[in-house]
């Protein structure tokens, strides 16, 4: 494709149906809405399928276009009503990729953080944003968070995702194996130990649990240490992306 064309109605059926999760396993397909993450995809070793834009922000997207179409992605265009019958985004910024899955194969790593059992894909895409911010480059969801490549999880990288080892896995597994060679660190509301006191002697891990239910007890028993960050106020709890956060903050001061 050479040109700009109008999307055909069985390929609004088709990126529509990314929203779901199954699809998406199915067909090894996912959407990235919005400029930014969408040059981020260009910057990363991510294949693009396709790019829509809709119509009214044509003009104002046309450096964008012509280096999708000298790449030979094609690109489409669609009218605000069926724009957003594809997009996820209540307020969509007028241009959505479909990108194929990466497939990234457990490596020997430094530091890692591990989500166990976070279901908020907001909270996915915000932790992995952060901790590519705080430059740790491996991130492990456990079978049961929601998935790395959910429309929200992907927004809220702001395009992190493409830059970072993203990988879904059975966590306990894998921390058994990591246990040999690094210490393993997690958030818990019983831990008497302050975040303060955390001094990684070797590569840590970082294992964030779910706001409701915290980390799962098969997973607890594999820490080499449980951690606690102190408040001063009448909250409950900290919001799970909160937590990692603070946490990434801490554990990377100690990283040469």
């Amino acid at each position: 494709m050479t040109t700009v064309q109008q999307l055909p109605e069985r390929m609004r059926k088709f990126i529509k149906n990314l929203h779901i999760r199954k699809i998406r396993d199915a067909d090894q397909k996912f959407i990235a809405e919005g400029p930014k993450i969408v040059q981020e995809l260009l910057n990363s070793t991510f294949t693009i399928e396709l790019v829509v834009v809709r119509t009214d922000v044509v003009e104002t997207q046309q450096e964008l276009i012509t280096t999708l179409l000298k790449l030979n992605i094609p690109v489409y265009t669609a009218n605000n009503y069926h724009f957003e019958y594809i997009c996820d985004a209540k307020s969509p910024q007028g241009v959505v990729a479909v990108a194929s899955f990466y497939h990234q194969l457990i490596t020997p790593v430094t530091s890692f953080i591990a989500l166990d059992g976070i279901n908020d894909p907001g909270n996915v895409g915000t932790i992995i944003r952060t901790a590519h911010w705080f430059g740790v480059q491996t991130i492990l969801l456990n079978k049961g968070s929601v998935d790395r490549y959910n429309p929200k999880a992907v927004r809220s990288t702001m395009g992190s995702l493409f830059h970072c080892n993203v990988i879904e896995t059975d966590l306990q597994q894998t921390l058994t194996e990591y246990k040999q060679t690094h210490e393993l660190y997690g958030a818990t509301l019983e831990a008497t130990l302050p975040i303060e006191e955390c001094e990684p002697q070797q590569n840590f891990g970082i294992i964030i649990g779910s706001e409701s239910h915290g980390i799962s007890p098969v997973i607890r028993k594999l820490l080499s240490h449980e951690y606690t960050i102190m408040g001063a106020g009448l909250a409950e709890s900290l919001n799970a992306a909160v937590a990692a956060g603070i946490s990434l903050y801490h554990f990377t001061m100690f990283v040469e």
